[in-house]
């Protein structure tokens, strides 16, 4: 077998032992953890279209050897986009769109208070949503995608809240 077959069977491996970790805690996700089949890619981090969950093997290593937290919070960001339906909208400002996403998406994260999903910037994605919570509320995708856009963020605000709120590739979507 060769080494790039080795890293995508192994890759599914530690993919498959997070979700069976996932699992444990979050019974009541079953069918939304089991449902995407995983499909090896050359994204940069993890990808979804709905169907696969894309992943590249040196990211699923890197974030596998970080600890368990970094990987299972990534798999559970990818698959809550998929409950959101974000990755299934049309004519959007692209940059807007994937930030409150993300944003959204950490959201509901960091209200499972799990310490399996504990990540390495944890404590600024908590301080960041307490401030953003307190300006506009309930935080939906599509809230503060208008927000944004009423705002008019700027592309320096954006950079700055994909380094906090990113985990996955969203140009699969488009």
């Amino acid at each position: 077998m060769d080494k790039a077959k080795r890293a995508e069977l192994l890759s599914e491996q530690i993919l498959k032992y997070s979700r069976n970790e996932l699992l444990v805690s979050l019974r009541f996700m079953d069918l939304a953890l089991c449902k995407l089949e995983y499909r090896m890619d050359d994204v940069q981090r993890t990808a979804t279209d709905g169907k696969y969950l894309y992943y590249n093997p040196k990211h699923i290593f890197k974030l596998y050897e970080a600890g368990s937290g970094e990987l299972n919070h990534s798999h559970l960001h990818t698959i809550f986009h998929c409950i959101f339906y974000h990755p299934f909208v049309n004519k959007i400002d692209r940059p807007l769109w994937d930030i409150a996403c993300d944003i959204a998406v950490e959201g509901i994260i960091s209200e499972f208070n799990m310490k399996q999903l504990d990540c390495s910037n944890t404590i600024l994605i908590d301080h960041e949503l307490a401030n953003m919570k307190s300006k506009y509320g309930k935080l939906t995708a599509e809230k503060l995608y208008r927000e944004f856009s009423k705002s008019k963020i700027d592309a320096s605000e954006i950079l700055r809240l994909r380094k906090i709120f990113s985990f996955d590739d969203h140009n699969v979507w488009y």
